[in-house]
């Protein structure tokens, strides 16, 4: 998910990453399709694949099918004397069962956060198999740049081309239920962007996950596939790829549909300014007057950061500065409270949240500090012994321990209303040295990181937002009430800004529903896009 505000949050999304089994492995003996019902609410159906390789080795991956079609990683696996054992680190769970002896079934327990449960596979064969990805689209894959492919998804379908692009970390497979209701009067597309899912994943390098960049890669996905002016659809970041076409290449697309998708990144307000916005904008300025850049006319340049690019920086600054320490209306302001360094100090280490990301937490000054991977480091604030806050968004952070033992096990995450719940792996930080941030957050970094500025879309638009959000119900009741109220003030603004500045664009305001708001309202979305893509000229 990417919302308008700068949030304090995991960005991950598990990479379609097999494990490959050492030599110990037997795997003539289990090398084959799998499946079985772990025994959890209402039971999911887990698919196991295992193949061997040309050298010898063998490769697996995990399908959670009920949830999604995306494979999941194993991390490791073995078998010895007749036990599999392996394991998903994305999400911290591990398995261990007995192979019968006729090598037709393995008996065992899945375990995750809330202990081992009955989990049974069978060997299956292509008429027993369960389909991991049961939407009737077929898959293909196109060049869109050196050495990168992306995975493009058709569902078929008659009419105009009809083209949907996920939010970040997404595949284009979650539309796989939506978009089926489009096939009657359009032929519908998804694209998975580079960097997830099954498409390829080039290491970041500067501008190759840039707004233009991923654009560029939808728009050479239309010339392969000879899709004429289609309407594109995009999910949350993808409207950064909406407005890149939208602005320099009005004239490919009939209309772009943004799925609670118009924020900063996708469109500019010039009146107000934006943080992350400027302060990339003002970054690549300043490259261009290093030794040897090559910018041009420095006289110039320096003018321009005087009179434009630093004091919208400095307005940027004070706003958020004024965000930081404002306070909402009828929500009562939270009172700090001291907490004994003995008990500061029990908190302090890493806590494993899964995907190779963690949060660590540490003293600084007497001040307790989370530092997730690959973000910076933010101040908590006690409400009790237990209970912490911070200032830079709407977020909490609860401690707990051992009933038994007294010492601290796991810390638990609220935000937006839900609650994650992380181990305590080490009661030490990890050593800077160690710390490695997973290749897809690298990825999912490197976007946000390539955010451009967009003023113009010059294109029929259709733009919905969830505001307020959903804000769950997780946490403490006050602090929900607040980020509403906060989430109102800030998506509204945004959506004032996107219905002032793009005059081509009707917005649709949906209260109280989630960032996947084609999932929570689909009957309204539905409706909005049918009758919006009715109108536009044929």
């Amino acid at each position: 998910m990417r919302l308008a505000n700068g949030c304090w949050k995991v960005v991950a999304r598990g990479l379609a990453v097999a494990a490959v089994f050492g030599s110990g492995l037997q795997a003539q003996d289990i090398a084959g399709d799998w499946q079985g019902t772990l025994q959890a609410g209402k039971g999911l159906r887990l698919v196991l694949k295992v193949s061997k390789t040309e050298g010898g080795g063998s490769t697996a991956a995990a399908y959670s099918i009920d949830q999604t079609p995306d494979p999941m990683p194993v991390t490791s696996i073995s078998l010895e004397a007749g036990v599999l054992k392996f394991s998903i680190a994305s999400v911290r769970g591990t398995y261990e069962g007995k192979l019968s002896a006729d090598g037709n079934s393995i008996q065992g327990f899945w375990t995750q956060n809330n202990g081992p449960r009955p989990l049974d596979f069978q060997r299956v064969n292509a008429q027993t198999e369960w389909k991991t990805d049961p939407s009737p689209h077929t898959v293909q894959f196109v060049d869109v740049d050196k050495d990168v492919k992306l995975e493009v998804l058709d569902w078929g379908g008659t009419g105009r081309p009809l083209i949907f692009l996920a939010g970040l970390g997404g595949t284009a497979h979650v539309f796989d239920k939506f978009a089926l209701n489009f096939i009657g009067s359009y032929h519908v597309y998804g694209i998975t962007r580079r960097g997830f899912g099954a498409s390829s994943a080039p290491t970041p390098t500067g501008a190759n996950y840039s707004a233009d960049r991923l654009g560029d890669d939808v728009l050479a996905v239309m010339d392969a596939l000879k899709l004429e002016r289609p309407v594109i659809a995009g999910h949350s970041i993808a409207g950064e790829e909406l407005s890149s076409i939208g602005s320099r290449h009005p004239e490919r697309v009939a209309a772009l549909v943004y799925l609670d998708a118009g924020y900063p990144y996708a469109f500019y307000d010039s009146a107000k300014g934006n943080l992350e916005i400027d302060l990339m904008e003002l970054r690549k300025k300043l490259d261009t007057m290093m030794p040897g850049a090559g910018g041009g006319d420095r006289q110039a340049t320096i003018q321009e950061l005087l009179d434009t690019f630093l004091p919208q920086f400095e307005k940027d600054l004070r706003e958020q500065q004024k965000q930081m320490t404002a306070t909402v209306p009828g929500v009562p302001q939270r009172k700090e409270v001291p907490v004994p360094p003995k008990v500061l100090a029990d908190y302090v280490g890493t806590y494993q949240l899964g995907s190779g990301l963690s949060n660590s937490i540490t003293v600084k000054n007497g001040q307790l500090m989370t530092q997730l991977t690959g973000q910076d480091q933010f101040p908590m604030f006690a409400e009790s012994d237990t209970m912490f806050f911070l200032k830079v968004v709407d977020a909490e952070v609860e401690f707990a321990r051992d009933p038994n033992t007294h010492a601290v096990t796991q810390l638990t995450q609220y935000q937006n209303g839900r609650a994650q719940v992380a181990k305590k792996t080490s009661n030490e930080p990890p050593k800077a040295s160690d710390v490695r941030v997973p290749p897809q957050q690298a990825i999912a970094m490197a976007i946000i990181g390539g955010e451009q500025k967009y003023t113009s879309i010059a294109c029929p638009v259709l733009a919905i937002y969830a505001v307020p959000h959903d804000t769950g119900s997780a946490g403490d009741p006050a602090a929900r009430a607040a980020q509403e109220a906060q989430d109102l003030a800030q998506t509204g603004a945004q959506a004032d800004a996107f219905e002032k500045g793009v005059p081509s664009a009707r917005v649709v305001r949906i209260a109280h529903a989630s960032h996947a708001v084609f999932t929570s309202n689909e009957t309204q979305v539905l409706q909005e896009m049918n009758v919006f893509m009715a109108k536009l000229p044929k």
